[in-house]
């Protein structure tokens, strides 16, 4: 921590060998209470080579055990012995890993610490993290459901399913992203895939979870990134013409989200990617469209302000739910 004539303190934090971060803070304590959790975090890394065995109980082999594969390794439901629990094992294989990967994956593992710290119900909570030599292990709370894409394809035709219920799961979301955003993390990848919904049958009790922050990032105020990344269906116009984007990419992932969940289908995508990103860019939603009949206008509203074209338009997470359609 060293001074600055504008501010109490600076803290300049390394994150990788490639990544370094400035904070300017106008209070010394703030400063100190930073340094203390980002030493907190710190230890996570410092760990020697843990055989993760002698904690968990899980065996690799057993198909039903693995909750999902990837190219870098695969995630298991096993039984922590230390808390009498049964939890998700992320076990990524480090030797797959090129120093720019390992570094996405170490930044992803700090943001999630961080935003573990509230156990937030809209995220899954990341309990511990293990290094060695050649895997990385993150501990996670176990989640129960599917992602939102499934359900929804299973779920939309049913009587049961209306706007009403369309507005509770989206809801849950938005409450989530004003929690992450208010971390100052931005996701940059929201989509049906990436969140797990859990719901009784009628419809009475909805949990959902944000996941997957490989993609996140942390912005202070003011700031912006330019990098190109995210699902093609799910791309602001801003990132699609690779122009600096902020917190404002979220509300539009989120609002074709919405979109999706009104109405069943998905706005702007087509077979070409040129047409696709040309019709993010240009296209209008259009509300002759059948699919739109049994929605209110309030609905309608919301779907326009959070897909507007020019992110400084858009409502800000914690906008969301002040809208009119959620005092219908």
């Amino acid at each position: 921590m060293r001074g600055n004539p504008d501010y109490a303190c600076t803290v300049k934090v390394k994150i990788s060998n490639t990544t370094k971060r400035l904070f300017y803070l106008k209070d010394a304590e703030e400063g100190k209470s930073l340094i203390k959790a980002l030493e907190k975090a710190s230890k996570f890394w410092k760990r020697g080579q843990v055989k993760i065995q002698d904690r968990f109980e899980y065996d690799p082999e057993d198909k039903g055990c693995q909750l999902g594969k990837g190219s870098y390794g695969a995630v298991y439901k096993a039984f922590d012995k230390l808390t009498n629990t049964f939890i998700a094992l992320k076990i990524i294989k480090r030797t797959l890993l090129s120093v720019e990967e390992y570094d996405m994956i170490a930044s992803e593992i700090e943001l999630s610490l961080v935003l573990s710290e509230d156990s937030h119900p809209g995220l899954t909570r990341l309990r511990d993290v293990y290094r060695s030599p050649d895997q990385v292990v993150l501990v996670m709370d176990l989640v129960e459901g599917v992602n939102l894409f499934s359900w929804l394809m299973a779920n939309q035709n049913k009587r049961v399913y209306s706007e009403k219920v369309a507005l509770r799961i989206f809801s849950t979301l938005a409450e989530t992203l004003k929690h992450v955003h208010g971390r100052g993390v931005v996701h940059r990848d929201i989509k049906l895939d990436n969140v797990i919904i859990s719901i009784d049958e009628g419809f009475r009790k909805i949990e959902t979870k944000i996941i997957d922050f490989g993609l996140s990032i942390l912005l202070l105020q003011g700031e912006t990134h330019t990098k190109t990344l995210g699902s093609i269906a799910y791309l602001s116009p801003e990132i699609v013409r690779q122009s600096p984007h902020a917190f404002a990419t979220d509300i539009w992932s989120l609002g074709i989200v919405l979109y999706t969940l009104l109405t069943g289908r998905m706005p702007f995508i087509n077979q070409c990617l040129e047409k696709t990103m040309h019709n993010i860019k240009h296209k209008d939603i259009n509300f002759n469209q059948t699919c739109w009949r049994r929605v209110s206008i309030e609905g309608k509203d919301l779907v326009v302000k959070m897909l507007s074209k020019q992110a400084s338009e858009r409502p800000r997470a914690a906008e969301l739910l002040q809208h009119a359609c959620f005092k219908q």
